[in-house]
């Protein structure tokens, strides 16, 4: 009888309910499925919207397409266009881009040797905000250039190739011809013209920050011509502007520079010389006598196209030239520093009857039989005895008035050559006052 009511009550603390934690854990249990199907469920409505945003923007750019379709391939803008459209919230870019193909050329109608347009690429791309990792919707179609109203007809095209060292191609460069049409150049560097009046042409580059090959912003190719319903293919060279500074070493300390002394620059492109005010009026050397080519004394930097120059101070062709290389192919050479040697020649004046102490207009001037100097290359300053004027290497006479008043007479010292090897060389002039 006890083991029957004790079985009982056994039964009755069993059927008493879930303990605390039984209830815990299975509360516990709920929240992770819950976490987990709300994760899923928002997964699930992230591909949802993706897909809707995809679906809108290929329809947009289908219908940007069919637009292009039903255009003339001259009517279809060229370059770059682009525009918004807002679908359900959600703002898409439409970018279209349209360059003209010959019939021999893959990439670009700038290359290749056909004479005639034979289609129009038009390539749509469609971007939103928000895209993560989708890729942006593309539709690509060709457009013939046909005849008649769809062709060049009576016209004629240009195509303009603009590259810079190395035939780099530079892209987003404005392009104008002398009748007044314009174009930019696309990522290969083309630019192409149509709907050209048969005759002659000057094609001209003038954007801030680059230059042409003889170091000017404003480029020209001139002399082209255009044939009605062909295409005539040319190039200009232009890049982003270089510069340099043109600093001098000197075998002594305390010399002076002659006021008019001047940076040269040559190289294959330039053809001849080219000389720049350089330094300053004259007086002490510091460590950058001028910033080369300059527009002014100041050394205010000018343009130069990427390339390999010559840096020479004076404008005389000796043997062995105070100059150097100075290579601007490279982005980092922008502002890059250059030093230049120059000679040196210390200046003594004396009286027979005793030292000097007063100043003498002194000349220093290459001499006559340098063939590489036929202006005879002269500069003059003012100085006391024992002033030492820089030049560059060369062969020099040097010369001052005997007397104070004195014109014509002059006590002169010939001749006196300074060069790498031998960088200084005194000269010791005798005056009468």
């Amino acid at each position: 009888m006890r083991r029957l009511i004790a079985q009982q009550r056994q039964r009755a603390a069993d059927d008493a309910g879930f303990t605390l934690l039984e209830i815990t854990v299975a509360m516990g249990i709920f929240v992770v499925f819950c976490s987990m199907s709300l994760g899923l469920l928002v997964r699930a409505g992230d591909v949802t919207r993706g897909n809707l945003q995809r679906t809108a923007a290929a329809n947009l750019a289908t219908e940007q397409i069919q637009i292009a379709r039903s255009q003339s391939a001259t009517a279809i803008p060229d370059g770059t266009t682009t525009r918004t459209q807002t679908v359900k919230n959600t703002v898409y870019t439409i970018t279209q881009t349209a360059t003209y193909l010959a019939s021999d050329s893959t990439n670009s109608v700038c290359d290749g040797s056909s004479t005639s347009l034979a289609y129009k690429l038009v390539t749509v791309k469609v971007t939103w905000a928000g895209m993560g990792t989708i890729q942006p919707v593309r539709q690509d179609t060709l457009k013939a250039v046909g005849v008649g109203s769809d062709g060049l007809g009576s016209t004629g095209a240009v195509a303009v190739a603009v590259s810079g060292t190395g035939g780099v191609a530079v892209g987003d460069i404005s392009v104008s011809l002398s009748n007044g049409s314009s174009t930019t150049t696309d990522g290969n560097g083309c630019a192409v013209l149509t709907g050209i009046d048969p005759g002659t042409y000057t094609a001209t580059v003038n954007t801030p920050g680059y230059v042409g090959l003889a170091n000017a912003q404003l480029t020209t190719k001139p002399s082209i011509g255009v044939t009605a319903g062909t295409l005539t293919r040319t190039a200009i060279s232009y890049d982003t502007a270089r510069s340099i500074v043109v600093a001098t070493s000197a075998p002594v300390s305390g010399g002076v520079i002659p006021s008019g002394l001047s940076v040269v620059l040559s190289n294959s492109y330039l053809g001849a010389e080219t000389a720049y005010p350089a330094c300053p009026a004259s007086g002490t050397v510091t460590s950058a006598c001028a910033t080369a080519p300059s527009t002014s004394a100041t050394g205010s930097a000018r343009a130069l196209y990427p390339y390999i120059y010559t840096v020479k101070l004076g404008t005389c062709t000796e043997t062995s030239a105070s100059s150097v290389q100075a290579d601007l192919t490279s982005t980092a050479s922008v502002g890059s520093t250059v030093t230049v040697p120059l000679g040196a020649i210390t200046v003594n004046i004396v009286k027979a009857a005793g030292g000097f102490t007063g100043t003498k207009t002194i000349t220093v001037k290459h001499t006559s039989g340098n063939s590489g100097c036929p202006a005879q290359e002269t500069y003059t300053l003012t100085g006391s005895s024992g002033v030492k004027i820089l030049v560059p290497y060369g062969t020099w006479n040097v010369s001052v008035p005997v007397a104070s008043s004195g014109t014509t007479a002059v006590s002169t010292l010939t001749p006196l050559s300074l060069s790498a090897g031998t960088p200084s060389a005194s000269a010791t002039l005798t005056v009468v006052s």
